[in-house]
């Protein structure tokens, strides 16, 4: 039997999935026969092999075209493209017997993946790291009551129902995930992300990095990651207009995505002394990179809650700051840094309180110090990738009996 892990972004690609998938990837080698099937690099114009070795993981990689992810059309077209080539290649490839593993996004992929599964008589787990459509309903691209909407959340059902399992990555994903289920037999389990370990947890900001980056003497508030269209980076703008008049108050923002060009240009024209936009660091510079923060952002949009977990949460945790989450109150986000007291929660669109708690928790350093130390703790014990790796393996061996 041949675990599959499908995706269309993998190594090198920097993204939280890319990298989580290739973790997930290179420690279920260990124990099982493992290969993926992906996309070609989304962030390089690298021309990598349709086939490599990488460690103990055979890669394919099917490739479509690779149009620029800033417009939504070409996006689209991207997707459907990369999608299409992978679901043959899946089709071609799945033996009987197999596993597949297929992340919800692109939310063609997994349509495909399963429709092959079925042909192959493969099995096939769902990973969901967006619930869709719901995502959608969220950023304006479809209405649940249009036609559309209703069609959408009659394939998400169909799709849901295919699956021999479902891993959900939060609490509140579950309880849409069981909507679309009904009475549905299959298996519906909730495994966490999990945080980097190769992120170490410094103690104080790196000063030659904060240097070159202006930041010496500043409370930092550091959003680090994807900036998707889901991610409230408006809100995080309005709190720095605010508090322009605080010198030592400074907003980072760091990454890449659909609204990169956005805040960089938002940036560029409103003249805030206080807010800078950064690149992605090198791999190797990632301990440090998001030890500059004082504190790590996790700002949703509203309406998010249940629909997305953010893998950020874990490694802000690794790197033993408190986590700033800009999320509805039973989202996981909010459950998690409630239940262990690793930072604060603001309800979306409420620039109020997020200005008041931004100057709170710049009054007080020792309680953040305290957030920060139950957050590396909380990164070492549940959101260990150890404890993840156990739980897909005896997933995978319970569906493949």
């Amino acid at each position: 039997m041949r675990t599959w892990i499908i995706s269309e972004v993998y190594y090198p690609d920097k993204t939280s999935t890319a990298v989580l998938l290739t973790q997930l990837a290179d420690g279920l080698a260990a124990s099982h026969d493992v290969a993926v099937l992906t996309g070609p690099p989304k962030e390089s114009n690298a021309h990598l092999p349709a086939m490599q070795q990488i460690g103990g993981v055979a890669v394919y990689r099917a490739f479509g075209t690779r149009g620029s992810q800033h417009y939504l059309a070409s996006r689209a077209l991207n997707m459907i493209t990369v999608s299409a080539a992978i679901g043959w290649k899946a089709l071609c490839s799945f033996r009987r017997g197999d596993c597949a593993i297929v992340v919800t996004n692109p939310p063609v992929l997994p349509y495909l993946v399963a429709i092959a599964a079925r042909l192959r008589g493969a099995h096939a787990i769902l990973l969901v790291h967006d619930v869709y459509p719901e995502v959608l309903e969220v950023v304006g691209i479809i209405n649940s009551r249009s036609f559309a909407g209703r069609m959408a959340n009659r394939l998400a059902t169909w799709l849901y129902r295919q699956m021999n399992a479902i891993v959900v990555i939060g609490r509140d994903m579950r309880r849409i995930v069981e909507r679309h289920l009904g009475s549905s037999e299959n298996s519906l389990v909730c495994i966490a992300n999990w945080t980097d370990g190769e992120i170490e947890c410094l103690a104080e900001p790196d000063p030659a990095l904060r240097k070159r980056l202006g930041l010496t003497g500043k409370f930092v508030i550091q959003y680090s990651g994807n900036m998707g269209r889901t991610h409230d980076l408006e809100i995080l703008f309005q709190a720095a207009e605010r508090l322009r008049s605080y010198p030592d108050i400074h907003f980072l923002f760091v990454g890449g995505g659909a609204q990169k060009a956005w805040i960089t240009n938002k940036a560029a024209k409103s003249g805030l002394s206080n807010v800078t936009v950064a690149d992605w660091f090198p791999r190797s510079e990632l301990s440090a990179a998001l030890s500059i923060g004082d504190l790590g952002v996790v700002s949703f949009k509203p309406g998010m809650s249940g629909v997305s977990v953010p893998s950020r949460m874990y490694n802000i945790f690794a790197s033993g700051r408190p986590i700033l989450a800009v999320s509805e109150p039973d989202s996981e986000t909010a459950i998690v840094v409630a239940e262990h007291k690793v930072g604060f929660v603001v309800s979306p669109s409420d620039c109020d309180t997020l200005v008041d708690t931004i100057l709170s928790a710049a009054s007080d350093r020792d309680n953040l110090r305290e957030m920060g130390a139950r957050a590396r703790v909380l990164a070492e014990t549940k959101y260990s990738f150890e404890e993840s790796l156990r739980c897909y393996e005896a997933l995978i061996d319970m569906v493949s009996r």
